[in-house]
């Protein structure tokens, strides 16, 4: 009686093997599978814009987004800081007074050519355009009173030149150089 041997795969004519073990599918590897959609919420929709708009954007486009992003980052940064010294000051009790704040210092000059400005604030040399400078005016002149024109112009250079308040390290409406740059605005006003 023959004793049987074990069959070898078939080989093709290249000398391969032509059996040959099931790729093993990864989650998610597919082409072609459905990205996650993010929750029909504001904020989803939000988002879903953002990325529409991202995906259109050239280089200089994406490089001025990530600007911008960081900005608001370090802004948020700065509030979540603020809030724990705050709450480290309030657990700590009264802290010894100041004998005198700091001095803010900020300059508006009008450039040579008479089509910008610059404004010169806690250290830093920034460009403004007119249409930037009248929208700083019309925050300071519109203020009910000092504590509210500083606290606009500070929402109002974030949300329109947050690079100012990047560079002059303004960090909040308590800074010094806010109130100076708002008490400049009001002595030029009172002089034209």
């Amino acid at each position: 009686m023959k004793q049987k041997t074990p069959s070898r795969p078939k080989r093709s004519s290249s000398g391969k093997s032509a059996a040959r073990p099931a790729p093993v599918k990864r989650a998610g590897a597919a082409r072609g599978a459905p990205k996650p959609k993010p929750p029909d919420t504001r904020r989803g929709r939000l988002q879903k814009l953002l990325f529409e708009s991202i995906a259109r954007m050239d280089e200089e486009g994406l490089v001025f987004l990530l600007r911008q992003a960081h900005i608001l980052s370090s802004n948020a940064s700065a509030e979540l800081i603020n809030r724990e010294i705050e709450a480290y000051e309030r657990e700590r009790g009264p802290a010894p007074e100041i004998e005198e704040p700091p001095a803010g210092s900020a300059a508006i000059e009008m450039s040579p050519d008479g089509k910008s400005y610059f404004l010169v604030i806690g250290g830093a040399r920034k460009v403004l355009t007119r249409a930037e400078l009248g929208i700083i005016v019309r925050v300071c002149l519109g203020a009910a009173d000092r504590d509210a024109g500083v606290r606009n112009l500070f929402r109002a250079l974030g949300r329109e030149r947050g690079d100012i308040l990047v560079d002059a390290k303004i960090s909040g409406t308590g800074s010094p150089h806010l109130a100076a740059l708002y008490d400049t605005v009001l002595d030029m006003s009172r002089k034209s």
